[in-house]
């Protein structure tokens, strides 16, 4: 899983490689030499009668399908069971659109892909990736349903999770909320209150890098989620279809209650001036109560911390609506669109395979993943991964800039530090986020352009 900056990296390679993905040819090969694909690691075993060999391309930073013997923990059942090679091309993440783009182009033989997340919805776009409603399984027996529904489009399964559950939280010090007799914030108005006494005796009440524009998005994701009724993957489809407004009065709300978190001085003095390392060093030095993040930080804190360290989910802003955390359910595993007719069969069961509760469990055992997406394996940890894996994960829902194009996304950013900072009125950034999304639509933009 990438975080927030990682993602957002991304954006321009994604859009570099969208037209090449669109004219990539059909076609596929049954066997492929090392040759061919010169990154591959190939855990294939001695050619027999009618053994078959399916390509795997893999995102893969810490090298475990990359490592001959790491892989044959992983698939050496699944070779024998089915009398089948693997053949593994294990990639960087930060090379891995790169490297399948010129693959697609070029009708090199692919099979199964294990990917970033962020690309699933890309691959659908332009016909690479292969539809698994009827493919996979009761995926549900294994996997929240916030985590299948980041990969279904128009109700059809594309992927199913593979890696590490991500999702958001409130962190913070037990110790000061004791130390002051305070309760921790479930609403806004408590969130308000407790704020006010934080800020009487010199203690932040959030620290946030808002310096680091990339993170603000998270926060809107937040906020919308609970102002569109609890809809906001579908509104957000909505409007970048054309059929709804980023200045209906929802999408307004949501960026009208993030606006109070700096209006009401919940968040630190110049928190637009303060970068994310900044805002951590002032939650462990105890000179902030809370922290807002994802769950990529919870190593850090636990470092810093230690056993004062918990989470909460954030507050509730509308009455009458849950609380959704934002975040993914893991990355992905697709079938390629191109996959060969006589080897369907097997890479969906492969699929299978992998993200069964058995293979997935091996898998978290040598990755050493804190929130496994397969919701029946346990975690390894203290409370406080406990408590994200059972009470934020199952609440989380998809970042909604995995579907904004990179212009939104952009304007975003922008509009909420200007929003938070009272520069601006909600009402003036959402049209202007707005004018936007009418000006790349005007230059041809489609969300559902293959469709």
């Amino acid at each position: 899983m990438f975080k927030s900056a990682k993602r957002n990296g991304l954006v321009l390679l994604i859009v570099m490689c969208l037209m090449v993905l669109t004219a990539c040819g059909s076609g596929n090969k049954d066997e492929a030499s090392d040759a061919a694909n010169p990154d591959a690691t190939s855990t294939k075993a001695p050619d027999s009668g009618k053994k078959q060999t399916l390509i795997v391309y893999a995102q893969d930073d810490q090298n475990v399908f990359g490592d001959e013997a790491k892989a044959d923990q992983l698939f050496g059942d699944f070779k024998k069971e089915n009398n089948v090679n693997l053949q593994i091309v294990s990639i960087k993440s930060s090379d891995f659109l790169q490297k399948f783009t010129i693959s697609a182009q070029g009708n090199e033989p692919m099979d199964v892909l294990f990917t970033n997340g962020q690309f699933i919805r890309t691959f659908y776009s332009k016909g690479l990736i292969a539809d698994l409603t009827n493919e996979i399984k009761a995926p549900a027996d294994r996997f929240n349903q916030s985590a299948l529904d980041t990969y279904t489009y128009g109700g059809k399964l594309y992927a199913l999770p593979w890696s590490g559950a991500t999702t958001s939280a409130l962190y913070y010090n037990k110790s000061l909320f004791e130390k002051y007799n305070l309760k921790v914030p479930t609403t806004f108005d408590e969130l308000t209150a407790v704020s006010k006494e934080f800020n009487k005796n010199g203690i932040a009440p959030i620290a946030f890098g808002g310096g680091d524009k990339f993170m603000w998005p998270m926060w809107y994701f937040e906020t919308f989620a609970q102002a569109s009724g609890n809809d906001s993957v579908n509104r957000t489809f909505a409007a970048l279809q054309g059929k709804a407004k980023f200045t209906d009065p929802d999408f307004v709300e949501a960026m009208e209650e993030l606006g109070k978190f700096g209006k009401d001085k919940i968040l630190q003095d110049g928190v637009n001036g303060t970068n994310m390392d900044a805002a951590r060093a002032l939650f462990i030095a105890e000179k902030a109560a809370m922290f807002y993040g994802g769950s990529w930080e919870l190593d850090g804190f636990s470092k810093g911390i230690a056993d004062k360290l918990d989470v909460a989910l954030f507050p509730t802003v509308k009455a009458g609506t849950k609380v959704q955390m934002t975040g993914a359910g893991g990355d992905g595993v697709a079938l390629y669109a191109k996959v060969a007719p006589e080897k369907k069969d097997l890479a969906v069961k492969l699929i299978e395979y992998f993200t069964s509760d058995a293979v997935h469990q091996k898998y978290v055992d040598i990755s050493g993943m804190a929130l496994p997406a397969n919701k029946n394996i346990p975690t390894k940890g203290n409370a406080v991964v406990a408590a994200l894996k059972d009470k934020h994960v199952p609440v989380t829902v998809t970042f909604l800039d995995w579907y904004w194009p990179k212009e939104i996304t952009e304007e975003f950013q922008i509009e909420i530090q200007a929003v938070v900072g009272q520069m601006v009125s909600a009402k003036d950034a959402m049209a202007k986020i707005q004018a936007v999304y009418d000006k790349i639509k005007a230059g041809g933009y489609d969300f559902d352009s293959t469709k």
